[in-house]
């Protein structure tokens, strides 16, 4: 083969590889949902209020017998979002649902605001509860 030819091919290559990196698995972008837990360790949770900080997070749904109400933040508030959640059994656990606009922006932040136990006794947030987001 000549030295063009050489040339070329290898050119042709990098297109080629050029054009396939540019192909990004688009799947991973777009409306999406996170599946969410609360969990209080040494007993469980009767209600929790919870802040949600992200891009365009459209709501939070109570499952498995979890209760929701949710409440978008001022359009100033950036991405806000406070959501209620009410555990009218004594399943352990508050489960829930984020639906968000955009899953490639990433999980939304979450703040615990208050808790309380199962008799509505207001606790201090303590370390032992646990908010756990994975994307479904």
């Amino acid at each position: 083969m000549t030295g063009t030819r050489w040339i070329r091919i290898a050119l042709l290559a990098a297109l080629l590889g050029a054009s396939i990196s540019g192909c990004r698995d688009q799947g991973s972008a777009g409306p999406g949902t996170y599946d969410g837990s609360v969990e209080l360790s040494g007993g469980s949770p009767g209600a929790v209020l919870l802040l949600f900080t992200g891009d365009a997070i459209q709501d939070v749904v109570g499952e498995g017998g979890t209760m929701s109400w949710a409440q978008p933040g001022p359009a100033s508030s950036g991405g806000e979002l406070r959501a209620l959640l009410v555990d009218p059994g004594s399943s352990g656990a508050l489960t829930f649902r984020v639906e968000v606009d955009d899953v490639s922006a990433g999980a939304p932040r979450v703040v615990v605001i208050e808790i309380t136990d199962r008799e509505n006794g207001l606790l201090s947030v303590p370390q032992d509860v646990r908010v756990h987001l994975s994307r479904r």
